[in-house]
C-alpha cells in the first residue's frame, strides 16, 4: 500500500512483541549486511528489536517510495547517519528502546527521534552532571522525589533527538548545548530547530527534532499499516 510523502513530519511507532507476526516478512526485506548485523546480537530480545526496527523501516520506505522494500539501499554520512542512496528527498530516522520502535519521515529537512524506556538510573545526578548543561542538571537535581528518572529521560530524549536530527553524532558533546522545555526552538549553526515531546505509552518517553514545528504531533501504528 502506497503512502503519500509527508507534508511535515510523519511519525510511526510499533510494539516489538506485537510485530512478531511479521517476522518472516521482515527477514525477507533485509540486506545481507543487516541479517549479519542482527545475528551478531548476543541476546534474543536485542536481535528481535533490530529485526522489527529495520524490517518496518524498509516496509515504510517502500510505501513512500513505491519500490520493493528489499531494493532500498542506504549510505551513511561521515558521522554515521543513514540516508537513502536513491537520490530521494525523503529524510528518516528511527529509535528503539524496550518494547517500542519509533520512526520519523520528512521531505522538509533532516529529522531526529529518540525513545527511551523509563527505568531506574543508578547515578542519574552523576550522569546528568557529565552529559547535561548546568541548567538541565539543575532540572534533574531539583526534580520531585519519584520523578527524577522521568525528568532525566525527558531531557535525554530531547537531546538525543536533536543530535540525531543535525546529523553530527557523538562529535557534538551533549553537555555543550541546552534545549528548551518542550515544545520549543533552539538555534544551531544558523538554523532553527523545533523540539517536541511525543505521546507514548506508560513508562516510555520520546521526542522529535525537526526544522518545522509540530504543534499537535500524531503517531501512527505501523501494524495498522501492515495489516491494511
Amino acid at each position: 500500500m502506497n503512502l503519500s510523502l509527508p507534508d511535515e513530519v510523519d511519525l510511526w511507532r510499533v510494539s516489538v512483541s506485537e510485530a512478531a507476526i511479521f517476522r518472516n516478512v521482515f527477514q525477507e526485506t533485509l540486506s545481507n549486511d543487516e541479517i549479519e548485523q542482527a545475528q551478531r546480537f548476543r541476546f534474543d530480545p536485542d536481535r528481535e528489536r533490530f529485526l522489527v526496527a529495520h524490517g518496518c523501516l524498509r516496509l515504510l520506505l517502500s510505501g513512500y517510495l513505491g519500490v520493493p522494500a528489499s531494493d532500498i539501499t542506504f549510505s551513511r554520512t561521515t558521522h554515521g547517519k543513514p540516508f537513502l542512496q536513491e537520490n530521494s528527498p525523503l529524510h528518516f530516522n528511527l529509535s528503539h528502546s524496550g518494547a517500542w520502535v519509533l520512526f520519523a519521515f520528512s521531505i522538509q529537512g533532516p529529522v531526529g527521534v529518540d525513545v527511551e524506556e523509563v527505568r531506574p538510573v543508578k547515578d542519574s545526578l552523576g550522569i546528568a552532571r557529565r552529559f547535561f548543561s548546568s541548567e538541565e542538571f539543575e532540572q534533574v537535581r531539583t526534580a520531585a522525589e519519584g520523578k527524577r528518572d522521568d525528568c532525566f529521560f525527558r531531557i535525554w530524549t530531547r537531546k538525543e533527538a536533536f543530535v540525531k536530527a543535525i546529523g553530527k553524532g557523538i562529535s557534538v558533546p551533549l553537555k555543550s548545548f541546552s534545549l528548551p522545555v518542550s515544545p520549543g526552538t533552539v538555534l544551531w549553526e544558523g538554523h532553527s530547530w523545533w523540539i517536541q515531546d511525543l505521546p507514548m505509552p506508560e513508562n516510555t518517553l520520546a521526542a522529535v527534532a525537526s526544522q518545522n514545528p509540530l504543534y499537535q504531533p500524531q503517531i501512527r501504528d505501523v501494524l495498522e499499516y501492515l495489516e491494511g
